[in-house]
């Protein structure tokens, strides 16, 4: 019998967000406020776990750090 990561794939996506309250960053650990910002959520690793608290695993990252996320083509 096959192993679940051999029939599922990392599903995640993106999702773009306004901070109306100052937000912390994951990444760099610094402010975000008034401005845009995105949230990177996982519903399943690679290992085909899903999360154990809530529907998925986020991360808070600042345009910058999107940026070069998708520049460095990071995923």
């Amino acid at each position: 019998m096959k192993h679940i990561s051999a029939y599922t794939d990392l599903q995640s996506y993106w999702t773009k967000k306004f901070a109306w309250t100052p937000t912390r960053s994951d990444i760099s650990d610094q402010f975000i406020w008034l401005t845009n910002y995105w949230e990177y959520a996982i519903t399943m690793d690679m290992n085909g776990a899903v999360p154990r608290k809530g529907d998925a695993w986020r991360m808070i990252y600042t345009r910058e750090e999107y940026i070069l996320k998708k520049l460095t083509n990071n995923e």
